[in-house]
């Protein structure tokens, strides 16, 4: 059985060499297990802002927030992550 070499990422999305403070890591299956989460819901903008929230890579937050459709769906984002993060919030003001 071969065993995944691709990197992990830390819960903001950079590799974990960049510093991360105790920040779990995501592995790469699990990465892959998201992105599928992702697609499987997406056109059920209240399930996609269930992953946006529950997510641990910020690259998984952001994709679930560009499959979005509705835009009080970007409005509710805009009013959750105003606070705890601006890039978030940027770019569901953007979209």
């Amino acid at each position: 059985m071969e065993t995944d070499k691709s990197p992990a990422l830390s819960p903001d999305g950079a590799p974990p060499s960049t510093g991360a403070r105790n920040a779990s890591v995501v592995s790469a299956g699990e990465v892959r297990g998201w992105r599928d989460r992702i697609r499987a819901a997406e056109s059920d903008d209240a399930a996609l802002l269930r992953l946006l929230q529950q997510a641990p890579a910020r690259d998984l937050k952001l994709a679930a927030l560009q499959a979005l459709t509705q835009e009080d769906s970007f409005k509710q984002v805009m009013r959750e992550f105003r606070e705890r993060d601006k890039s978030l919030y940027r770019a569901a003001k953007s979209l």
